[in-house]
């Protein structure tokens, strides 16, 4: 008994941890629409004229996809540990959340440096 209490609690440490990481995701994509937003209503995003809130909502947006980046890291360094047996590799939101990563990490990388070495 005492075992499943102790499986239940991880279960839930584990899906609000999940839930956590989407909430930062979801709060990095209305940092990127704001952000897009006021590039537009600013006649096109000139970097000269940046105004105070853009430059405080593209901090927001890097911060929220630098703390994306690390919890989804800790998630992989978990799940993967090689001297612990998970269960919760075949959870379709960690699943989820891999695809998620794994765009997010193409989309973000600098092929400038790649393509032109």
């Amino acid at each position: 008994m005492q075992k499943n209490k102790l499986s239940l609690h991880a279960n839930t440490i584990f899906s609000c941890f999940i839930y956590f990481i989407i909430l930062v995701k979801c709060l990095f994509l209305f940092f990127v629409i704001w952000n897009f937003y006021l590039k537009k209503k600013n006649g096109g995003g000139n970097d000269r004229n940046e105004t105070k809130l853009q430059k405080k909502v593209l901090y927001y947006r890097n911060l929220m996809e630098n703390i994306f980046i690390i919890l989804v890291s800790l998630l992989l360094i978990y799940l993967f540990n090689p001297y612990h047996d998970n269960k919760y590799l075949d959870n379709k939101k960690v699943k989820i959340l891999f695809f998620i990563y794994g765009v997010l990490m193409l989309v973000t990388f600098d092929w400038s440096e790649f393509v032109a070495g």
